[in-house]
């Protein structure tokens, strides 16, 4: 006799654990990476979304946050995004791909970054 296998979770009870965890550990999403330290304790976490060293947050479902550091679940990010320390959750893959490696895997351009008056760059999505 085959055991039953265990239905999946309704839509409303995983949304509910994923926020119970986000309060748990004070996950907050943001636009930007944070200009000041974070408070001792909490980190700078990215999704799994493929990404390049310099893309924007927001841009074909990359997001980024701030929580209380969580050893358990999160790993040190080697990808390079953005030049500062942050970390991804475990067991998630993702890849940082050239600029241009991403494109050809997408089959379509990006972004395109602008040099604004400033002389900073910024990063403009282009229409679809």
């Amino acid at each position: 006799m085959k055991a039953k296998k265990k239905p999946n979770p309704s839509f409303k009870e995983v949304i509910k654990v994923a926020t119970q965890h986000g309060r748990e550990f004070d996950q907050r999403y943001i636009s930007r990476v944070p200009r000041k330290p974070l408070p001792v304790g909490y980190v700078l976490v990215h999704n799994h979304i493929a990404h390049t060293k310099d893309m924007p947050v927001g841009l074909n479902g990359f997001r980024i946050w701030t929580q209380k550091a969580e050893p358990e679940h999160l790993q040190l990010c080697k990808c390079g995004w953005e030049g500062v320390v942050h970390y991804h959750v475990k067991g998630t893959s993702h890849k940082s791909f050239s600029r241009a490696a991403l494109e050809k895997r997408l089959g379509e351009k990006l972004y395109d970054l602008v040099d604004n008056k400033d002389g900073s760059v910024s990063a403009v999505r282009l229409k679809r």
